[in-house]
């Protein structure tokens, strides 16, 4: 039965592609449903040659209906993603005393969840600079999302601290020229040599129940966005959770300004 079913489903949506027009024109008729208990062995063979011989004499038709269900599929998925994004829009909106990398006249922010002690993160933040570079209408607003290990968590506290002293910027641009393996003692070297630093409040902020809380708020929303693991990224109505190239990039940011 299944397989008379599938066999049916099949050679109605081939040879539906194929007479696309008739059914444009046919669309107020009723619809009349068929048991499909009615067909015979003979019969589902004569249907398998159909459908075949349809295809062989017309590949392109079975590509067509594979873009299309792909298309469809996408489609949906990005429904379900704009859905969720609404629902958080207000928290993920909030970009207020998050480290921003870039103008501030930008017209288009991407959030990005990363972390400096994961590679991937590091390379999509070089990437970000390079695109930068190019687009002064785009900046990047970071939401640092550390794994458990005490270099992350300070490392992300310590960006954070930093913020606060208006030095972010600084202190991300060393630690993307930074080759040399990270450690707790070669971080606060870093951070405790920026010009203008005050020491006193780094050390402070380093730990205050804000800095920590910050990191608390990430977390949450980024749980509720399905993102587990960095490098994450929220731009307009679109939901990224891997790395992608600056050809991504490119194409998202263009559809964004293209829909303002």
């Amino acid at each position: 039965m299944k397989k008379q079913l599938s066999l049916l489903l099949t050679a109605t949506a081939l040879l539906g592609a194929c007479s696309k027009k008739e059914k444009e024109e046919n669309t107020n008729k009723p619809t009349v449903e068929v048991d499909q208990t009615a067909f015979s062995k003979s019969q589902v063979a004569a249907i398998e040659k159909i459908v075949h011989a349809y295809v062989v004499k017309n590949p392109n038709v079975l590509a067509e209906s594979i873009m299309n269900l792909q298309k469809q599929v996408a489609d949906k998925q990005q429904e379900r993603v704009v859905e969720l994004l609404k629902k958080y829009r207000s928290d993920i909106d909030h970009a207020s005393g998050l480290p921003m990398i870039g103008p501030a006249g930008a017209d288009t922010t991407l959030i990005m969840f990363g972390d400096y002690v994961d590679s991937k993160s590091k390379a999509m933040f070089k990437m970000y600079q390079n695109v930068m570079a190019k687009d002064k209408k785009f900046r990047v607003a970071v939401r640092f999302l550390p794994d458990a290990s005490a270099l992350a968590q300070k490392t992300a506290r310590v960006a954070i601290a930093l913020n606060k002293q208006g030095l972010f910027v600084k202190f991300h641009d060393k630690m993307l020229a930074t080759s040399e393996m990270l450690t707790e003692t070669s971080l606060m070297d870093i951070a405790g040599n920026l010009p203008g630093v005050n020491r006193t409040k780094l050390e402070a902020d380093v730990d205050a129940a804000d800095t920590k809380e910050a990191l608390l708020n990430n977390r949450s929303l980024a749980e509720k966005l399905g993102i587990t693991q960095v490098p994450g990224y929220v731009v307009g109505d679109f939901l990224l959770k891997q790395a992608i190239t600056p050809e991504d990039l490119d194409l998202v940011l263009k559809k964004i300004r293209e829909q303002k």
